[in-house]
């Protein structure tokens, strides 16, 4: 019985030793790629393999999930499983599960046609739902590989900005085999690592939420809230982007027309108050214009969006 217990506490102590090297998650990772990898894209998969093998992943082959098109999915392997009212994790019988995130892999060529032709937003809808990305807890990627010439650059990228609003996707552009392998291997690490990640607090259980955000009575008061969720965006901040894009739509659109300029599109919003009230009419600044570009319409989920806050 002593041993058993021992065994037992021992089992939970390492179910619950804090990860955070993203690298070592991509053992227990299983990336699936449709059969049409094994003829379209040969040249990736001797690099793809060994990226995998060295960090002792595993690749599989699956059948096709949309015809013509080029898919990747993935698994996580794990035998353990998190108790979000004891906020720990507790050891169980290894498993495997399906994760939210699955990606669409496109030639420069194959995007430049589906734009031209109006087909780009049905295509990736047809994706999610053959996938079962219809909720907005799933990710949808889309890699590009090698889009070339700059007229068809700027149309890809208004097309991509406007797919990003309408269907929530992230877009990862590769120029060469190797930089789509460590794009590849850059995702499937973060998928691995996502859950530690989004629990990092429950290894403090003794500190509790402090603080409670009230929802907007009206449209206006409700944009402005969330502005404010942003770090650095005051209310008088939020106020001065109200008065330029009255609505979340109007700002999209905004940055849809030319995705080039985002950064900098807020950057001369009028900022009446400092955070204490004090009358003190400034502009809100390119470092803040920028990190509101980030929050709308960054395509890293991970990505920090203001250091030490």
């Amino acid at each position: 019985m002593l041993a058993q217990k021992k065994a037992e506490a021992a089992a939970m102590k390492d179910a619950n030793k804090l990860q955070n090297n993203k690298r070592e998650m991509v053992k227990n990772m299983t990336l699936i790629l449709s059969d049409s990898f094994q003829h379209a894209h040969a040249d990736l998969l001797p690099s793809l393999k060994e990226r995998f093998r060295e960090l002792h992943g595993t690749i599989l082959f699956d059948r096709q999930l949309l015809r013509d098109h080029h898919t990747i999915q993935w698994k996580m392997r794990s035998n353990k499983r998190y108790n979000a009212e004891t906020r720990n994790w507790v050891p169980c019988e290894e498993h495997e599960v399906l994760q939210s995130t699955a990606l669409l892999y496109i030639t420069g060529a194959n995007l430049v046609h589906l734009v031209r032709t109006k087909m780009l937003v049905q295509t990736v809808k047809d994706f999610r739902n053959v996938c079962g990305s219809q909720s907005s807890h799933r990710q949808t990627f889309i890699m590009v590989e090698r889009l070339e010439r700059e007229r068809q650059r700027n149309d890809v990228h208004q097309a991509l900005a406007s797919l990003n609003i309408t269907c929530h996707t992230h877009h990862v552009f590769v120029e060469s085999v190797q930089e789509a392998v460590e794009r590849l291997y850059n995702i499937t690490a973060d998928i691995g690592i996502k859950p530690y990640k989004l629990i990092e607090r429950s290894h403090l259980p003794f500190c509790a939420d402090f603080k409670q955000i009230e929802s907007g009575k009206t449209y206006k008061e409700t944009w402005n809230r969330m502005l404010r969720q942003i770090p650095g965006v005051t209310f008088s901040g939020a106020q001065g982007i109200l008065e330029q894009y009255p609505t979340t739509s109007s700002l999209f659109r905004k940055y849809a027309e030319n995705p080039a300029a985002g950064e900098l599109l807020l950057q001369d919003c009028m900022v009446r108050e400092r955070a204490d009230g004090v009358q003190n009419a400034r502009r809100l600044n390119k470092a803040l214009s920028t990190r509101v570009h980030t929050v709308m319409c960054g395509q890293d989920e991970l990505e920090v969006v203001a250091r030490g806050t």
